[in-house]
């Protein structure tokens, strides 16, 4: 039985850059501006089964937070050098049940599947994922999400203990600086907090976060926030033939 802890000291968000990283990336060579922490801590028990799948059961994560960064081993070494474990897919399994008295019932499993035979020995490792598919939220959580090849973090908020405008304050700030140097990846991030803090957006928000969307390879989601831009501000937007505009790039 393996151990896989996903951690609650601190994280980054990979998936924020959209970048491969080497296998030897070490933590601390990541951008402080990835790093952000949480409020939970989950453990995983992964068994390997007899068709060589590395299986987790889902009742014991079905609540679980927000997370994608997974280490083996001891949470303190991820300060250390960590390395990231490639795997292929995981998925979601159903296996039906059946005890001595003929009672049946379903035993729920996400199951890993490693490019590798099996996890490193080493005390550090790091699950990335490269299948595009989207996890169902009932896996492991509405807060896992599981783009671009990583587990990442959709509901971490760096800026919890400060006040709200604060907080917006410095959320703006980073989108701004993040847009202006074509970093539309990265800003996602910040337009997520920003949209769970601030009730009343400002018009700004539904082109640039559309905007980012769009050169984020997440069109679908894009059109979403154009077509509230539009049904809120309509054809008096300031930003509406820019929106119009985005919408027939698409």
């Amino acid at each position: 039985m393996n151990k896989i802890f996903l951690t609650s000291t601190l994280l980054f968000s990979l998936s924020a850059l959209g970048q491969e990283l080497p296998l030897d990336t070490s933590i601390k060579d990541l951008p402080p501006s990835l790093a952000i922490k949480v409020n939970k801590e989950i453990q995983l028990e992964v068994f390997r089964d007899k068709y060589n799948v590395y299986r987790h059961t889902i009742e014991s994560s079905s609540t679980d937070p927000r997370g994608f960064i997974i280490s083996c081993d001891h949470l303190q070494r991820l300060k250390e050098n960590t390395t990231l474990l490639h795997i292929s897919n995981v998925q979601q399994s159903v296996l039906p049940m059946l005890n001595n008295a003929n009672e049946r019932w379903n035993e729920y499993y996400l199951d890993f599947y490693f490019s590798s035979d099996e996890i490193p020995k080493s005390d550090n490792c790091v699950l990335q994922i490269s299948s595009k598919r989207e996890l169902p939220p009932s896996t492991v959580g509405e807060a896992l999400n599981y783009t671009d090849g990583y587990f990442s973090f959709i509901d971490s908020d760096p800026y919890a203990d400060l006040d709200d405008e604060t907080a917006q304050q410095i959320i703006l700030k980073k989108i701004a600086n993040l847009i202006e140097n074509n970093s539309y990846k990265e800003s996602l991030l910040y337009f997520s907090m920003l949209e769970r803090r601030q009730q009343d957006l400002p018009e700004d928000f539904y082109y640039y976060y559309a905007k980012s969307l769009k050169m984020s390879g997440e069109s679908k989601k894009a059109m979403i926030y154009l077509k509230k831009y539009l049904a809120k501000y309509g054809k008096t937007g300031k930003y509406y033939e820019r929106t119009t505009q985005l919408i027939s790039e698409m």
